[in-house]
């Protein structure tokens, strides 16, 4: 069981590790432009994220699982034990499930009239006019809004088409609220832009 547990915590940061360097990666290559679908831009996370923390809680689930079966067939364990092993197993691999599914259903969708946050279970709206505060976390690399009810939404920054949330957001969010932002925010948002205003600038000099 000891090895086990071993093997669960230098797998654990193996995976994690591996995701972070490979964030860092992702932030380089994504694209800032995405097209546009029914009038509104449709952003996702990379779907290797969704898969990485699959894989890190279903491989656990799995040693869990062996251990469990293992232990029960030599006789090592009580019927309780049993059950207390099945149900660790069942719940990492359901969370193993619940990463995996949400690669596909996790988004964000951009209107001119709002952002929607999709979630797996869960819908939220948030209109422009409803924004009292942005910030930017730089360490996190996400936006952090503050809706005029109190209530919060973070906007991961590395998402593939945060160059046409930026245009949108400089357009409607309300000027007051950009003036009254972390200096910091009006330069992401406007670099984000600039990556996808300036080949549209090009083209049209050519």
């Amino acid at each position: 069981m000891t090895e086990a547990v071993i093997a669960f915590v230098a797998l654990a940061v193996l995976m994690l590790g591996g995701q972070y360097f490979l964030r860092r990666r992702h932030r380089r290559f994504t694209p800032l432009h995405v097209e546009p679908s029914d009038g509104a831009f449709i952003l996702r996370p990379p779907l290797r994220n969704a898969i990485m923390l699959g894989v890190t809680a279903l491989i656990p689930g799995a040693v869990f699982g062996l251990v469990t079966v293992r232990t029960w067939q030599l006789g090592r364990t009580s019927t309780l034990g049993f059950a207390a092993g099945t149900v660790v197993t069942l719940v990492t691999v359901g969370v193993a499930v619940y990463f995996f599914a949400s690669g596909f259903k996790k988004c964000l969708v951009v209107r001119d009239t709002g952002i929607e946050r999709v979630g797996m279970f869960t819908r939220r709206v948030l209109g422009w006019s409803s924004i009292a505060k942005i910030g930017f976390n730089p360490l996190q690399h996400w936006f952090f809004v503050t809706a005029a009810d109190g209530s919060h939404l973070w906007l991961p920054a590395d998402l593939a088409g945060m160059g046409d949330f930026a245009v949108v957001a400089l357009r409607r969010i309300p000027p007051t609220v950009l003036q009254g932002a972390d200096p910091m925010v009006r330069e992401v948002l406007d670099e984000l832009a600039e990556g996808v205003q300036q080949p549209a600038v090009s083209a049209t000099r050519t």
